[in-house]
């Protein structure tokens, strides 16, 4: 069990805690789960020792400042390669499930100087059976085609937007030197403004914001701190309220994809808090840049 709270920092420019700062609260449970297991010792790091293929989150409460909440972690599956783990965060305020998050991690001993055990694993006896909830599964996104970037950049009417150009930074100091889930989520964060303007949005002049309702990350490789990266963005699907996008991260200096992002976002007002339709500007906007 991880227990924790809202900081100031976190909070962001919808007056909730930032998308980024979730998955960095379930990549923290989950260095903590696996020391607990043994899986790691104190020399090695999550980030150096797993990695991380692809993360499911669905966020389904907001959680605001000062906010107590806990996170809770189910191993799905286990073999000497490959954990997959389901987890839930609970506001422990409003006595609710936050967020869910299933990550899938594969262990590659080989590439780190320090032999990987993942000591108590017996690929002969089976789990205990867990089933992922429903509010843990694919939802908004469970019928959205994965989408070649490659064969779309030739199109030249494609509509894929550039919306992020910088240097790959940490959120969180430590040894390890590449990014992690979290700081990929932080650059489609930074992305955001620029795809509200170019869909001809203000949140100042209509207090109405996007709220995250789910995100997949696919994950080809985290890049070193230091090197260029730029995101290209596409508008996939656009309902009453709801939106959804594709986001590519580029390393600059090779042009490779380093991972993927789908994304379902609901139009929100930030003074009710509640869900509202996407504006009429912004939709006819919405529109014209649809991929």
């Amino acid at each position: 069990m991880y227990k924790n709270s809202v900081e100031q920092h976190e909070i962001d420019n919808m007056g909730h805690m930032n998308v980024q700062f979730y998955v960095q609260h379930a990549l923290n449970a989950c260095d903590l789960y696996f020391r607990k297991k043994n899986w790691l010792n104190k020399s090695q790091s999550l980030d150096s020792m797993f990695n991380l293929e692809t993360i499911l989150i669905r966020y389904l409460r907001e959680q605001t400042l000062a906010t107590p909440f806990q996170i809770s972690i189910n191993l799905v599956y286990v073999s000497h390669s490959k954990i997959v783990v389901f987890l839930e965060m609970h506001n422990l305020k409003k006595n609710a499930i936050s967020a869910a998050f299933l990550l899938n991690f594969t262990c590659d001993a080989t590439r780190n100087k320090n032999k990987l055990s993942l000591s108590g694993i017996d690929t002969d006896r089976p789990l205990p059976k867990f089933s992922v909830p429903g509010h843990g599964l694919k939802k908004g996104l469970a019928n959205l085609p994965i989408l070649d970037l490659t064969s779309l950049s030739k199109n030249k009417k494609s509509n894929i937007l550039d919306s992020f150009c910088g240097i790959a930074t940490r959120k969180n100091s430590n040894e390890f030197t590449q990014l992690n889930a979290a700081d990929y989520m932080g650059i489609v964060s930074k992305a955001v403004p620029h795809l509200l303007l170019e869909g001809g949005h203000s949140i100042e002049d209509t207090n109405i914001g996007g709220v995250a309702l789910e995100y997949e990350f696919r994950f080809n490789r985290f890049v070193e701190v230091g090197n260029g990266v730029t995101l290209k963005s596409g508008l996939r699907h656009i309902t009453e309220k709801i939106y959804t996008w594709t986001h590519w991260f580029i390393d600059i200096s090779t042009t490779e994809v380093l991972a993927a992002a789908d994304s379902v976002i609901i139009t929100m007002d930030l003074k009710t808090r509640k869900s509202v339709p996407i504006p009429e500007k912004m939709r006819d906007k919405l529109k014209q840049i649809l991929i």
